[in-house]
């Protein structure tokens, strides 16, 4: 269960370049959520990564004018600390 949620939280990324969402941060969060994460786990996994980037580039990857290289890792670690909530 854990690999399955943790591997979804990489998945968002594939969401985020695709821009599912015009509403970012709802969008991801939701994404996470239907791929099995409790709301907590998913709300944890987003303000990692915001905290990580910073909002500034938050946007920058919502507008997608901006794709980390380690967007991907970040996710991934983000959903490692996070995993005591799922």
């Amino acid at each position: 269960m854990k690999n399955k949620i943790l591997m979804g939280v990489v998945g968002i990324s594939f969401l985020i370049m695709n821009g599912c969402s015009s509403d970012f941060e709802k969008g991801m969060k939701q994404g996470c959520h239907n791929m099995g994460g409790s709301r907590s786990y998913c709300s944890c996994v987003y303000d990692k990564v915001e905290e990580h980037y910073g909002r500034k580039v938050m946007r920058q990857i919502e507008r997608m004018t901006y794709l980390p290289n380690d967007l991907d890792r970040v996710m991934y670690q983000s959903g490692q600390q996070c995993v005591d909530k799922i």
